[in-house]
């Protein structure tokens, strides 16, 4: 390669030397320039990266074959897995997401549109995530065009703690209403014995009075 670009600088004349010596210093130029937008690119790639992990919700990455091609901190926490087990692997294969007991589909939760299409595809609350661990979480996916290809943004609210906190709440008031119910029973019962032992003796008044209570007691 060097031996024959040496014959041809020495049999080419001075005008093809320039000429090439131009294009040789345009193409180092324009290597140059390519690898600053490549090196910035992967700069603002790894920025955005770092501001994904970083984010209180889980965000998965799906492209059109169901792969995953990423998977933030959040998510993995979610689901107790690991970036090994999910990356490049389908999703529905490793996480199952839940409306009412009905398993949702891949393109349940993510109905591609037109290829030049981006924006919000899908919008559900209360979804049940099952996976190595279980969680609820609002899910929202956006479909992004990109590189010409289309890839689903999976952003998951965990509402796991407003979830367990509403089910204490219903133990709570369910225990109230059965403890409040047991000496209301007791009451009731006692009362209308003595309603039936007394009726004879109470004046109308107080038979009245007394029933009054016992109907409170229903």
């Amino acid at each position: 390669m060097v031996l024959s670009l040496l014959k041809f600088f020495q049999n080419s004349n001075s005008s093809s030397r320039d000429d090439l010596n131009s294009q040789l210093i345009k193409l180092h130029a324009d290597l140059q320039n390519t690898e600053q937008s490549l090196y910035l690119a992967q700069t603002e790639n790894q920025k955005m990266q770092q501001i994904l992990q970083n984010l209180p919700d889980g965000i998965i990455s799906v492209n059109p074959n169901k792969q995953i091609v990423f998977i933030n901190q959040k998510a993995l926490n979610l689901t107790g897995l690991t970036k090994e087990n999910l990356l490049g692997k389908p999703i529905d294969q490793l996480i199952q997401f839940m409306e009412k007991q009905m398993n949702l589909t891949f393109f349940n939760y993510c109905p591609l549109k037109a290829d030049d299409f981006s924006g919000m595809i899908f919008q559900q609350p209360n979804i049940k995530l099952v996976a190595q661990k279980e969680a609820f979480v609002n899910l929202t996916t956006i479909q992004i065009s990109q590189d010409s290809s289309l890839i689903c943004i999976l952003i998951l609210h965990d509402t796991s703690k407003d979830k367990n906190l509403d089910e204490m709440k219903f133990d709570f008031i369910s225990l109230a209403v059965h403890e409040l119910r047991t000496p209301l029973t007791s009451i009731k019962g006692y009362l209308s014995v003595f309603m039936n032992e007394n009726k004879d003796k109470l004046t109308p008044e107080g038979l009245q009075l007394l029933n009054q209570v016992h109907q409170a007691t229903e």
